[in-house]
């Protein structure tokens, strides 16, 4: 009977499962064909080219961490698309536009408010104008097909010889419908462990037609800051994209405690105003140990100068990882294993570089891409992340500690 019961259980949910993607796919149609409704009416290629080069479009929706990885690549795009011959505009969000202005050889870099398309129809309209403003001999989306983001939606409105990008057949959400419609290349791969940053490589490397194992990390020029920093600190990072990826406030409340019992250094808090909350909770369950709070202080090139000058980093699952391990800061991260091997890592061939302190509890349904089978209503933490506690984290971040003062 109570075989019976659970039988019928996990059929109720997997039901449930399918309706939802039912849902999510049919929405995903309607968002196409109303992108095709405006596509006919803004008509097509309005501005006239003042240069004879061919022009190519990156389209870059970017996290911060992405975009470090991104950045490994960038010289092969340049290489892959001649200056002589190729204009490349880049087009980012997320205020990356002087990162990527500083760090590469673009023709152009421009924001655009990819994320805010899915919301606000007026900006969508207008974004669907604006790749449409030029033909293009190529567009390109790094990010992939993959995911199915906004990205794959202005690369269908948008008018080019060439549309190519990457998919990961492996936790592909993209149906067949719009790969085999809006994309003249795709480089496709079925890889459940492929790091983002070879992800990339990947994809660049069909572009250019060659096979290339070495990957290099990105090194952001250094900059001068206007912020009286301490002479020597750490920096905690206690947020993230999601509230179920972020380590509960208390639980770093005493680790900043033992930290600061072991080294007697001030700990930073950087970032931009959005993770004021975080932080503030944080701060609340901090005792003893001293803090210096730089919140919405600095722009995203210095926050990475801040990262840069740090002895470590604690961080969530989130850009001030990447940032520290392409800098080679000594880094401990603490997640679960939603995207174990693509995002946390890093177990790419011929990884010469510094190994990130990873605190994790090691479970056989890492990589799940998110969908965890574990996870009940109501909770709000993913299961992996809760499992971690202040003694674990401890152990790996005073070993961390101990390696970086037997180097001094």
């Amino acid at each position: 009977m109570k075989k019976e019961k659970h039988e019928n259980q996990e059929l109720s949910e997997k039901t449930a499962i399918l309706t939802k993607l039912k849902l999510i796919n049919l929405v995903k149609y309607l968002v196409y064909f109303f992108d095709r409704i405006v596509c006919l009416f803004s008509g097509k290629k309005t501005k006239n080219d003042s240069t004879n080069k061919k022009k190519v479009l990156i389209l870059a929706n970017l996290g911060l961490g992405d975009a470090m990885n991104f950045l490994s690549v960038a010289d092969k795009y340049r290489k892959a698309y001649p200056k002589e011959e190729f204009e490349i505009t880049l087009w980012v969000s997320n205020h990356l536009d002087e990162l990527m202005r500083m760090e590469t050889e673009f023709d152009k870099v421009e924001l655009v408010p990819f994320n805010q398309i899915t919301t606000d129809i007026k900006k969508r309209i207008a974004l669907i104008k604006k790749i449409r403003e030029y033909k293009y001999d190529v567009v390109i989306d790094v990010m992939g097909a993959t995911g199915c983001t906004p990205s794959m939606y202005l690369m269908a409105s948008s008018i080019a010889n060439e549309k190519i990008t990457i998919i990961n057949n492996a936790y592909s959400i993209c149906p067949k419908f719009f790969t085999k419609r809006v994309y003249t290349k795709l480089v496709e791969i079925n890889d459940k462990k492929i790091t983002n940053i070879e992800y990339y490589h990947y994809l660049v490397n069909e572009i250019l037609g060659i096979k290339d194992d070495e990957i290099k990390f990105h090194k952001v020029k250094e900059i001068k800051l206007n912020l009286d920093l301490p002479e020597e600190y750490y920096i905690v990072f206690p947020s993230a994209s999601l509230d179920k990826k972020k380590w509960e406030y208390e639980k770093y409340g005493e680790l900043i405690e033992k930290i600061y019992e072991k080294t007697k250094l001030p700990v930073v808090f950087c970032g931009t105003n959005s993770d004021l909350t975080d932080v503030s909770e944080v701060i609340k369950n901090i005792k003893n140990a001293k803090y210096v709070n730089y919140l919405g202080k600095s722009s995203v090139v210095e926050f990475i100068e801040i990262i840069r000058r740090a002895k470590f980093v604690i961080t969530n699952d989130t850009g001030a990882y990447h940032i520290a391990l392409s800098l080679e800061v000594p880094v401990s991260i603490i997640t679960g294993g939603y995207t174990y091997d693509g995002f946390v890592a890093y177990n790419f061939k011929n990884n010469k570089y510094k190994k990130p302190y990873i605190i994790t509890n090691q479970r056989e349904c890492f990589n799940c891409n998110s969908n965890c089978k574990y996870l009940k209503d109501g909770q709000e933490k993913w299961p992996c992340l809760h499992a971690v506690t202040v003694v674990y984290a401890w152990n790996i971040v005073e070993k961390m500690i101990d390696d970086i003062q037997d180097k001094q």
